[in-house]
């Protein structure tokens, strides 16, 4: 039997996604991982601090995506990006 909390955590992190304008992605656990993918996919505004590092196959990072160097940096960028 498959856990009902799972499904739900994924179809939470598209909602919010879906509905954000920027996002910042804080940490590296697996739903943080899930939540960049969708934002990458969706060209979504994407601040990455203390977060996962990626190259797609084809070699260019999404331009939409940009890491910060601390929590300050981010802020400043998400009120950049609004």
């Amino acid at each position: 039997m498959r856990r009902v909390e799972g499904v739900l955590g994924q179809v939470r992190n598209s909602v919010l996604i879906n509905a954000a304008d920027v996002v910042l992605a804080i940490g590296g656990g697996w739903g943080t991982l899930n939540e960049i993918a969708l934002a990458v996919r969706l060209g979504k505004p994407l601040v990455l601090l203390e977060s996962w590092e990626f190259k797609p196959p084809e070699g260019t990072v999404p331009a939409v995506a940009r890491w910060a160097a601390d929590p300050a940096a981010a802020v400043a960028a998400v009120q950049e990006l609004l």
